[in-house]
């Protein structure tokens, strides 16, 4: 680098040589043709998983120009192999000894990076075993039958994934936009189970969460409580359980709560693990603790009075909070540790995780250490099957 050899280089962190060349390709939205059998033949490599895979520390895959291999090779000698080439292409291929194993265009891998790989993305008879985690039927005591709606405001992120999780827990989700609710308020009428998603709503201008419950104020209110007397959940993720809490929808009877800035003063996103103390919520009824989910908020500090919390604690309405409580166990200093509550009846449950990105084992940041522990989608189950039976 120090030569000005090093066009751009990328460490062989979590996934090995075959992610960073991906991540690679991708940031600079160019093609790489490799074939990594002069690493696998070094002899410290023993096989095609491992060469393009293995995570072993301080490998580093470095681009130069055509012009500046030798100067590159003067200087770093017999501990570089060479790879491959950018290519015009848009499009990862991977071969070893000549044997394709992976060709993909970047629109796929972009595609992959935020979803799924697709089918065709995987040559014939060399599926990683990843591709074996296919979404489970529905559970026995769900009817395929229960309509979910989750609510998406401007700048909404995660409606998408509470959608994939909703369906993988037996729902049939449909994603219902501000702009179509109040030309058509009663498209939740006849929902089996409403979801208020988060992810930056309204760019988390004004407060986050606040633009969603102004727009929801007339609607929601009441369809909440048309929903909950029908037996019917509601459930409110991230500026969804701000929006909820604005609405005085939780903690419910009148008492007063916020979510405030972080206490930290700054935006936190990071993996926290959520204790399921006796409550009264449907939602993790019977779930083993604890869950592990990501957090991503600026605004997510719990905060009520003396007899707010009191009242929550009597009534057994905190159905969620962060394990281990100093920071950053608790990334926002949340009253009480509390990452979530539920209303009075157990059918309204607010967070600010989001459980819709653990319901795979692979979404968890450590699963490929063998780590995935805590998986959410029982949340999710637990949800659509009070749903099914209302």
């Amino acid at each position: 680098m120090s030569a000005g050899l090093v066009r751009s280089c990328h460490d062989l962190a979590e996934g090995g040589l075959a992610v960073a060349a991906a991540e690679m390709a991708m940031a600079g939205r160019l093609g790489l043709a490799l074939d990594v059998e002069p690493v696998g033949s070094s002899g410290e490599l023993d096989g095609r998983l491992q060469a393009l895979f293995s995570e072993s520390n301080g490998r580093l895959l470095v681009e130069v120009a055509p012009g500046d291999v030798e100067g590159f090779r003067s200087i770093v000698g017999d501990d570089a192999a060479a790879v491959g080439w950018v290519v015009p292409d848009s499009r990862l291929t991977v071969a070893v000894g000549g044997a394709p194993v992976l060709d993909v265009p970047l629109a796929d891998l972009l595609t992959a990076w935020s979803g799924h790989l697709p089918e065709a993305a995987v040559v014939e008879g060399r599926r990683p075993a990843v591709a074996t985690l296919a979404a489970p039927t529905a559970p026995a005591f769900v009817r395929r039958d229960v309509r979910a709606v989750v609510l998406a405001a401007p700048g909404t992120n995660r409606d998408g994934d509470v959608a994939e999780a909703l369906a993988l827990a037996g729902a049939t989700p449909t994603i219902v936009p501000l702009a179509a609710l109040r030309q058509e308020p009663g498209l939740l009428a006849d929902a089996g189970l409403v979801v208020v998603a988060g992810g930056f709503s309204f760019a988390d201008a004004l407060g986050s969460g606040a633009l969603f419950a102004l727009e929801l104020a007339d609607i929601l209110t009441d369809a909440v409580g048309t929903l909950t007397a029908y037996g019917r959940p509601v459930l409110g993720i991230c500026n969804g359980f701000q929006v909820l809490v604005r609405l005085g929808l939780l903690p419910g009877s009148g008492r007063r709560a916020a979510l405030d800035h972080n206490e930290a003063g700054r935006f936190e996103c990071r993996w926290v693990e959520l204790e399921l103390p006796a409550s009264r919520s449907i939602w993790t009824a019977g779930l083993d603790g604890p869950l592990a989910a990501p957090v991503a908020h600026g605004e997510g500090r719990f905060v009520a009075d003396d007899d707010t919390m009191d009242a929550l604690n009597a009534g057994g309405q905190i159905a969620l909070r962060y394990s281990g409580g100093a920071y950053p166990a608790n990334p926002n200093g949340s009253f009480g540790d509390i990452a979530g509550i539920c209303d009075e009846t157990g059918l309204v449950l607010g967070l600010m995780p989001h459980p819709e990105n653990h319901v795979h084992a692979w979404q968890h940041p450590r699963w490929t250490r063998g780590e995935s522990a805590g998986n959410a989608l029982g949340l999710f189950r637990n949800g659509v099957r009070q749903a099914a039976g209302a």
